[in-house]
């Protein structure tokens, strides 16, 4: 039934509620495109009006989704946060990656096995309900 090496379907769901878990502990997370842009704040005196390597850092996220593409600017105070959300976001999808993979092999687990002796269960009891025996 079983290859020496394949695992039992409910090792790979404790497998899935593991992944579970550890997405749950995960935290916030954000589906973007971190980029730095270098502006002048508009201060004569400052040293971004200088040459551009000079210039401020800016952080803007940019996305797109079924709802279209956007931007947006991430305010100083919030750049660390914001930039350990879309490492959340690296994180989950990783989990996600996983968990579609346990699925797969249940998904194939279930119709090699479990499945097969559904069918033979049903076709049997149907075949005695109607009285024809196999022969």
């Amino acid at each position: 039934m079983f290859k020496a090496n394949e695992v039992s379907y409910g090792v790979l769901a404790k497998r899935r509620l593991g992944i579970l878990k550890k997405m749950a502990k995960v935290g916030p997370f954000i589906m973007a495109t971190p980029t730095y842009l270098k502006v002048r704040c508009g201060y004569p005196d400052c040293k971004c009006a200088g040459p551009k390597e000079d210039r401020h850092e800016k952080l803007h996220l940019s996305w797109g989704d079924a709802q279209g593409q956007g931007t947006a600017y991430v305010p100083v105070d919030l750049r660390e946060e914001v930039l350990q959300w879309i490492e959340n976001y690296w994180t989950v999808k990783e989990y996600m990656k996983e968990m579609t993979e346990l699925s797969r092999q249940m998904i194939k687990m279930y119709a090699r096995t479990i499945g097969r002796v559904k069918r033979q269960q049903r076709k049997a009891a149907l075949l005695a309900k109607t009285g024809k025996a196999k022969i």
